[in-house]
């Protein structure tokens, strides 16, 4: 059995390493060490970035273009981060310093930690959302290959050794009481973004679905708005018919976009970016400063949904 080439390793090491495989091949162990070895080694040797790669590309597959979105930027794509080409999203923005480190380095402790830091620096529900992420992705690996370390993400704040943030929005809903002084401090926002609210809390949309529509899927003449890609994918696609008051704002939204932008780029609510040109808006959420730090001044996107479904079913 060859140990290596003449001349590669001094003759003494040779002969100690001749030797112990001699032991191990007497013992009938020699292939069992080469195994486990190469098992370690794909143990050690997978990373954080390896396991968002594989999990991105299932919801590549599987049609998750908001998700994939979200988590890799715009035009991000999953071999992206392992070629260190991502440029923005959520995997690089939370996780960007881990990509290159062994799944199996990652320690209770340290996700306890990583938790704890965004959420300080991000809110409750934005740090249980990308910490759900890496279970999800780590657990996409861990299909692919059990010999990585089991996913210390998953079961219980027993389980763990920490739990979950209390998410503050909860299942929050504007009371209806509230909406005129809602409705007031909409109507300070700039245009686009106070049609955006108006527009979400009309029809109870994403809040995806609500930033990405496009000109393309709004039938004025028949009051409907069709939804190519929503939650799911093409395949949950839908098309709802919208109210007289929303037709009124979506004609005025594009006659003002003409005014505002030239050419809009096909978005309904339309934004100027400095690096992109017109696109639309990135982040739908309102925010102001109180005291010097930046907090919501309007409650968050999936709130004006929730109170069209509960004012829906009353």
């Amino acid at each position: 059995m060859k140990i290596t080439r003449y001349g590669d390793v001094p003759v003494p090491d040779v002969v100690k390493q001749a030797i112990d495989l001699r032991g191990r091949i007497h013992e009938g162990t020699h292939n069992v060490r080469k195994v486990q070895a190469q098992a370690a080694a794909d143990r050690n040797g997978f990373t954080v970035g390896e396991a968002f790669r594989v999990w991105s590309e299932h919801l590549v597959q599987h049609r998750r273009p908001s998700v994939v979105t979200n988590a890799l930027g715009k035009g991000g794509t999953p071999d992206a981060i392992t070629d260190d080409t991502l440029k923005s999203g959520c995997v690089l923005m939370y996780f960007g310093d881990w990509l290159k480190k062994p799944l199996a380095a990652i320690t209770e402790t340290a996700l306890r930690d990583r938790h704890a830091k965004i959420t300080k620096g991000s809110g409750s529900a934005t740090a249980n959302r990308v910490m759900k992420s890496l279970r999800a992705a780590w657990s996409r690996a861990w299909a692919l290959n059990k010999q990585l370390p089991a996913n210390l993400l998953k079961g219980g704040e027993d389980a763990r050794g920490w739990a979950w943030n209390d998410e503050n929005e909860g299942g929050a809903v504007i009371d209806p009481q509230d909406l005129p002084g809602w409705w007031q401090k909409v109507h300070e926002l700039p245009p686009v973004r106070r049609d955006r609210n108006l527009f979400a809390l009309f029809t109870a949309a994403r809040r995806d679905d609500v930033k990405q529509l496009r000109w393309e899927h709004v039938d004025l003449e028949h009051g409907d708005v069709h939804f190519p890609s929503p939650k799911g994918g093409p395949k949950k696609a839908y098309t709802i018919p919208v109210c007289t008051f929303l037709v009124d704002l979506l004609r005025k939204r594009k006659a003002e976009n003409r005014i505002q932008f030239g050419d809009d780029g096909g978005w309904v609510f339309s934004t100027r970016n400095r690096t992109e040109g017109v696109t639309h808006l990135r982040q739908p959420a309102e925010y102001g400063y109180v005291d010097g730090k930046k907090v919501p001044v309007l409650p968050r996107p999936h709130v004006l949904r929730r109170t069209w479904i509960t004012a829906a079913m009353r």
